[in-house]
């Protein structure tokens, strides 16, 4: 057995674990609101709300350069995760694999080729933006975007590995942007103009 049997198995085994075992009716509207924030008008609206706010109350009149980078970096890493790999690499979602499709629980609909997780990619770029202006509060940041990569597995749309390359390449791409534009942003994370 190769290497790259072993960790398909992990893999495999690892998202039984989580999507079966862990698996309840009860709890898969919450997981699937989680998962999907990002498309309710409700809760996305007050999401900006909150972040409009928290940051005029930081940056006062600069308070732009916020949703501005959170555009920037979930935008790009998007963009990468989209567009770069995952319409070449065109790993199937579990519940399309031959192999898993009869033990996979799959509670949530979902379009495209599995590998890396968007959802995973974009919530960890923009917990490390949004930990970058808000260090007090990035714990909480982290926190949702690890909810909202283990609610695709949960779900049945995702293998784990998805979700952690996905995570990792979201965090990759958010502090090489930042890298890049660091100086810039120097000025711009000082006190209220």
């Amino acid at each position: 057995m190769n290497i790259f049997s072993t960790l398909l198995s992990w893999d495999q085994w690892l998202l039984l674990k989580v999507n079966v075992s862990l698996g309840n009716e009860a709890f898969d509207p919450f997981f699937l609101f989680v998962t999907d924030f990002h498309k309710n008008f409700w809760g996305s609206s007050l999401a900006l709300l909150v972040l409009f706010y928290f940051s005029w109350k930081k940056f006062g009149k600069r308070f732009w350069v916020v949703p501005l980078m959170l555009a920037v970096t979930v935008g790009a890493t998007d963009l990468m995760v989209y567009r770069g790999i995952k319409k070449n690499v065109q790993r199937e979602r579990p519940f399309q694999d031959e192999a898993m499709r009869s033990q996979v629980r799959q509670a949530a609909i979902a379009h495209g080729s599995s590998f890396p997780s968007n959802h995973s990619a974009n919530s960890f770029s923009g917990a490390y933006t949004l930990g970058q202006f808000f260090p007090q509060a990035r714990y909480y940041f982290y926190i949702y975007a690890m909810i909202v990569a283990f609610s695709r597995v949960y779900l049945g749309v995702h293998y784990p590995s998805d979700v952690l390359t996905g995570a990792l390449l979201g965090l990759f791409v958010s502090f090489l942007i930042f890298k890049i534009l660091r100086n810039q942003l120097k000025s711009f994370t000082g006190p209220k103009a």
